[in-house]
């Protein structure tokens, strides 16, 4: 028979174990959602995304479309006189224009080509008459 006090020492240790083994656990499976600062997929996802600043001067909504080598993307609508930022994935390697229409018709217009490197915002302004003036783009 083991005298008490052995038994209540040998019960605090196997306590302290239980305890110690499930913090152990939680504080792994806590840290599973953390990103491995050794892969480089999630920043190369992020600098593969392009800010695109549009200044919409016209009072009608427009509808905006980036336009590549061999494809088209509809960016989004920018309200008449708002000012609308969006994010695209796009490859850097293919130069951007975009090709803006009018919601309800009528006339449009699309900008120049723009040649665009990772961390690059590139901004389209649309003007308030588009027959007087054409839709700029650049980079910043």
């Amino acid at each position: 028979m083991t005298p008490p006090r052995a038994a209540e020492s040998h019960a605090v240790k196997r306590a302290a174990f239980v305890l110690l083994a499930a913090l152990s656990t939680t504080a792994c499976t806590a840290g599973s959602n953390a990103p491995n600062p050794f892969d480089d997929t999630a920043r190369q996802a992020e600098a593969a995304r392009l800010q695109i600043q549009i200044q919409n001067l016209n009072f009608s909504d427009v509808r905006v479309t980036a336009v590549g080598t061999g494809r088209r993307v509809r960016v989004g609508d920018v309200t008449g006189k708002t000012d609308r930022t969006f994010t695209l994935a796009w490859d850097y390697n293919d130069p951007i224009s975009f090709e803006i229409n009018l919601s309800g018709g009528g006339r449009g217009c699309t900008t120049r080509r723009v040649v665009i490197e990772p961390g690059a915002r590139v901004w389209v302004n649309i003007p308030l008459e588009f027959g007087i003036a054409g839709c700029t783009v650049g980079r910043t």
